[in-house]
């Protein structure tokens, strides 16, 4: 029987070994790692009775291995379950070929631990081997190092770009969505301002513009000033999109400020002095 048990230390098995039909894997106060990546597998149904207190074990596998849990997790993890009391009796989610070339038990308890299986799946698929050809691949193969830890820091690095990007790609979409909605509320503004049609106006209809006493200069549109106090507020709250933001604003802010007419002031006609008898003096 193949025994890693870890007591206040680590006990670990990585690399080329050839796994027997029952296998001890336990960590008291530490952690144990079983890799299977590239073991030789000569038993179709390999038990790994496992428990775990204070400590964690974490079983690999490489493609093609089926792997049964069944075991239960008090106030700890035992497979993909977990909490207070939880009984586990389930298969680890993979693809698999029809049928496996191997099956691998799980059975124990984690106390205050965690007992868990992953795929690795860089790794070679299992194939079951007769004694007499492990015997020779161990005689006739230089045994190659373990790549198990660079595999999954690979996989996680490759992951992390992928959220990354995926974050990217989402934040772009998102400012160009508010800067789209921008750009229109103000041309909306600006429509209404003129008396052009708005979309989204009932019928198609113009909205009138308000007409300005003679002689005032117009004031700014409340709606633009609206529009500057969410700009600002998304300033101040540290969202990176206010500055594509404040220069779409500006630009429209820009577009409006040329297009305004400049009001015109007109002189007040010179009178004549009429005389008390309604006559109109200096006229011919």
């Amino acid at each position: 029987m193949s025994s890693f048990v870890a007591f206040l230390s680590g006990a670990d098995q990585y690399g080329r070994w050839v796994p027997d039909e029952e296998v001890t894997a336990s960590a008291y106060l530490g952690g144990s790692t079983v890799d299977f990546s590239q073991a030789l597998f000569e038993h179709p149904v390999i038990t790994i009775r496992s428990t775990a207190f204070w400590g964690s074990v974490t079983l690999i596998v490489p493609p093609n291995v089926k792997v049964e849990q069944d075991g239960a997790a008090i106030l700890g993890g035992f497979g993909d379950v977990g909490g207070v009391w939880q009984n586990t009796l389930n298969d680890l989610p993979q693809n698999l070929q029809n049928p496996p070339a191997v099956t691998i038990r799980v059975v124990g308890t984690a106390l205050m631990g965690t007992v868990k299986a992953v795929v690795n799946p860089r790794a070679a698929p299992a194939q079951l081997l007769s004694h007499d050809e492990v015997v020779r691949i161990l005689r006739e193969v230089p045994a190659e190092p373990s790549t198990t830890v660079q595999d999954f820091m690979g996989q996680a690095l490759h992951a992390h770009a992928q959220a990354q990007a995926q974050a990217q790609q989402a934040r772009q979409a998102s400012e160009q969505a508010m800067a789209q909605a921008l750009a229109h509320a103000m041309g909306a503004a600006a429509g209404a301002n003129a008396g052009l049609p708005v979309s989204g106006a009932p019928g198609g209809v113009p909205m009138a513009p308000v007409p300005a006493p003679m002689g005032a200069v117009p004031g700014p549109d409340p709606r633009q000033a609206l529009l500057q106090g969410l700009v600002t507020a998304q300033a101040q709250s540290g969202d990176p999109r206010a500055a594509l933001l404040q220069q779409v604003l500006n630009a429209q802010t820009a577009t409006q400020a040329q297009a305004q007419p400049v009001p015109q002031q007109v002189a007040p006609a010179q009178g004549h002095p009429v005389s008390a008898g309604g006559n109109l003096q200096g006229m011919d």
